[in-house]
């Protein structure tokens, strides 16, 4: 799997220019509620290393509690405009759904009901542009 990603990245790189492609990649370890994960920030590490040898402009955020992660995607969603040939985002950390809509689970979050969910997590893809909405 990760040489296939490895192959989509270099493929992508030569598509465009080095000015024109931005990433966002978040890894999510330590999480304080629920069961800690092992590999997602060594994920993280690796996938961005591999983006900014290409080229990309990364903004990278590790072990995000929901504040971080909001002011993280906000500030990588400022970054992009018109001439943007790519914006990348790779998430590595716990994730669910939660009636019918994904949502991306903050090292802070603590979910004891379904009602936690909207409150405590951040809202998945909602359209161009705007890659994340907060959940409440």
């Amino acid at each position: 799997m990760r040489q296939l990603i490895i192959t989509l990245f270099i493929f992508i790189a030569f598509l465009t220019s080095a000015s024109d492609r931005l990433a966002l990649v978040i890894g999510n370890n330590d999480y304080r509620h629920i069961g800690k994960l092992q590999n997602p920030i060594n994920d993280a590490n690796a996938v961005a290393d591999k983006l900014q040898r290409m080229g990309f402009y990364v903004i990278q955020l590790n072990n995000g509690d929901r504040a971080a992660l909001l002011r993280t995607v906000h500030a990588f969603s400022q970054k992009i405009n018109r001439n943007t040939k790519i914006a990348l985002f790779y998430y590595s950390g716990h994730g669910l759904q939660y009636e019918n809509q994904s949502y991306l689970v903050p090292v802070d979050a603590k979910i004891e009901t379904g009602a936690d969910v909207p409150i405590f997590t951040l809202k998945g893809p909602v359209g161009k542009y705007r890659l994340f909405e907060p959940s409440s």
